[in-house]
């Protein structure tokens, strides 16, 4: 699976049988409009970004 959710082939690995999911996709090659677009498009729930790098911040992202 692409953990970084940028190339358009990405596969969500989905249980069966299941209506509500999110997706947990890595930080970097992509902007954040582009993972979220590319896991809406998948009919996520919603999209749990995260950082690769330890840091104790957190970035609250608005979407349109």
């Amino acid at each position: 699976a692409d953990r970084l959710g940028c190339d358009p082939q990405t596969r969500f690995h989905v249980p069966p049988n299941t209506k509500l999911w999110i997706a947990l996709l890595q930080r970097g090659n992509c902007t954040f409009k582009e993972k979220i677009l590319r896991a809406a498009s998948h009919n996520a729930t919603a999209v749990v970004i995260y950082d690769n790098v330890t840091k104790d911040e957190a970035v609250t992202m608005t979407h349109q």
